[in-house]
Order: structure tokens, then C-alpha cells, then sequence
């Protein structure tokens, strides 16, 4: 792609709004594409960034051989990440998705005119599901707490009960 090029802001939600599962990602996309209707590639980077920045997702934009062109961290621009596997999917065309550690990465295929121009590439931080699973832990533990006291509580009124009669 060359600076010239002109990505409009709808495509590039298009293309990410499929994978992402998120809700609210998606209407935070959706409103940021209602405030800017186009975007002129070489604002690339200042998109990526205000996008990342509100919702918690490392954004990188790769051209179509796979080189960084934009990065939301700003860490790795110009660096070939054509050998990652999600990378490499997406340039041929396929979404692919993997989970790392306590990362979720997503990458989709930046289409222009029907030809595959580059790769759009979110991380997103999986400890918001950490920390919904560990509050699901708790609520089960507590659940089973009191299903176990209530539990104890009933047995012990049928067997008191159980004991009056056989001594009357």
C-alpha cells in the first residue's frame, strides 16, 4: 500500500467486526466509524492508537507482504510479522484466532477492491475473562456452601424429628 492509498474506516470495521466477538467492542467501532467516515492511510497510526486506547486491544495493521504498518503500541513498526501464524492466515485470506497465555489474537484480511492489501491484527488482554471466571469460582464456592449448610440443616431436623417420634 502506498500512502496514497485511501482506506475508508467503514472497510477496516468490516473486515475486524466479524471475529470480534465483543459487543461492546463492536459498538465502540461502530460509533468511531459514524465520527470518521473515511481515513486517509497515512492517519493510520493515529486511529490505531485512539481505537486501542479505549478498548484494551493491541491493534497492528500489516501491508500485504506482512511488514507493521501501523501499531497501537508503536513498538513494532516496519517489523516482518508475516511468520506468524494469524498474520500469515490473513493474508491468505483467512480470519484465524489464537489464545496465548493471557492473550486472545485475532487477525482478518484488509480487502480493497476485492484484493487482499495487508492484515489487521487485535490482542486483546484475557483478564477480564480471568476476572469473570474467578468471580464465577466464588459464587459457586459460596453456592455450595450453602447448599451444603442447608443440606446439614434438613438432615439434622428429619433426624430430630425422626428421634421424637420413636421416643413417644
Amino acid at each position: 500500500m502506498s500512502s496514497s492509498d485511501s482506506i475508508t474506516l467503514t472497510n477496516l470495521i468490516q473486515n475486524i467486526q466479524s471475529p470480534a466477538s465483543n459487543v461492546l467492542q463492536q459498538q465502540q467501532f461502530n460509533r468511531l466509524a459514524e465520527r470518521v467516515p473515511s481515513l486517509e492511510y497515512s492517519s493510520r497510526y493515529d486511529l490505531s492508537y485512539q481505537v486501542s486506547a479505549a478498548i484494551e486491544t493491541r491493534i497492528r495493521v500489516t501491508n500485504e507482504r506482512g511488514v507493521v504498518q501501523a501499531d497501537s503500541l508503536g513498538r513494532e513498526m516496519g517489523r516482518d510479522l508475516s511468520g506468524d501464524p494469524t498474520i500469515a492466515a490473513a493474508l491468505r485470506g483467512q480470519e484465524d484466532a489464537q489464545a496465548q497465555s493471557d492473550t486472545m489474537t485475532v487477525a482478518v484480511p484488509l480487502r480493497k477492491e476485492g484484493r487482499i492489501v495487508g492484515a489487521v491484527s487485535l490482542s486483546q488482554p484475557l483478564r477480564d475473562v480471568a476476572a469473570v471466571l474467578a468471580d464465577l469460582r466464588f459464587r459457586l464456592l459460596i453456592a455450595a456452601g450453602v447448599a451444603l449448610a442447608l443440606s446439614a440443616l434438613v438432615g439434622w431436623c428429619w433426624r430430630a424429628q425422626s428421634l421424637a417420634l420413636s421416643a413417644s
